[in-house]
Parts: structure tokens; sequence; C-alpha cells
């Protein structure tokens, strides 16, 4: 199964950090996510499932995207479980716990990354094609740290549960 929507944003949207923190607690992980420890561990019906997004820096065109490798009979399944999740957001938002965990990562992710040449190499070119000085990504962080849970339900609310999922599947399902 594999669902994609097309978001009107980019990396500079007033929503991108929110919407970033809300799909790592939602899908980032295929273990400990939402839709990871609901799909995969706790009903075990995919054997990977996760989702992610895929944004520009300055064209307004992204995508949001989920996926989940399963036995074909347990397609209708995996989708009925991800609505379900989307649906627990929508009614419940994320815990502070949540929250807390997706920004501890996001930094020390952001360090793992700045520990690599080819990444830092990667930042001064960005930064000198967009005109940007590096308290630019102190910025981020500061951003990230900010933010709250309504931000972030909002942010998923918006972007990802107010679309109607362009779901495709394929398998043998004779």
């Amino acid at each position: 199964m594999y669902a994609v929507n097309i978001l009107a944003m980019n990396k500079q949207h007033p929503d991108y950090y929110a919407l970033s923190i809300a799909n790592q607690i939602f899908g980032d992980d295929p273990f400990t996510s939402r839709i990871g420890a609901r799909i995969r561990v706790k009903e075990g019906f995919s054997y990977s499932v996760g989702s992610g997004l895929q944004l520009p820096e300055t064209e307004d065109q992204g995508l949001y995207y989920t996926y989940a490798i399963s036995a074909p009979e347990n397609v209708v399944s995996v989708i009925s479980a991800y609505q379900e999740e989307v649906e627990n957001v929508v009614k419940n938002g994320f815990t502070q716990e949540e929250l807390n965990s997706a920004i501890e990562g996001y930094i020390k992710n952001r360090s793992r990354q700045w520990a690599d040449d080819e990444a830092i190499a990667a930042i001064l070119i960005d930064s000198q094609k967009y005109d940007r000085d590096l308290a630019y990504y102190d910025e981020q962080i500061e951003i990230i740290k900010a933010l709250t849970l309504e931000q972030v339900k909002s942010a998923f609310v918006k972007h990802i549960a107010s679309k109607k999922i362009n779901l495709f599947t394929a398998g043998d399902f004779k």
C-alpha cells in the first residue's frame, strides 16, 4: 500500500517544522511511530510501514507519503488501521511525551548529520545558494524546541488528515 498527497508547501512554509515533527511522531519510525507501533508491532499487518515528507526549499509543491508492505490479505486491514490512527490524531492529538521525544530526536539527528563532511559541504552550498548565514540553522532548532502540541496537531490536521488519501496498491490479490 502506498498513499501520496501533494502538499502546497515548501521548507519556508510557516507549518513546515510543526508538520515535520507531526510526521516524525506519526510515521517516521517503523516500530515506534503511531502507525509503526499499530500496524507493524501491535497488529502485525505489515513487514514495514512509515511515512515521510518530501518538500523543496522554495517551490510550493511537495509530497506527503505513507507506505506499508504487507501480505495481500492484510491490505484492507492496513488501510483501515492507518485511517483509524489519522482519526485518533484528529480527535486526541499527540502526547507531550511524543512531542518531547520527537524534538529530542530531531536535535540528535541534526547533530549526527553535522558530524558528516558531506553534510557540512551540502549545508555550506545551500547556505550560499539561498543566501543564508549559519545562524539560520540555530534558528531552526529554536523553532523546533518552541513547538506546542496544538501547533503540531494543527499542522497534521490541515496538511494530512484533511486530505483524501490517494491510495495505490500492488500485489497478487487472487
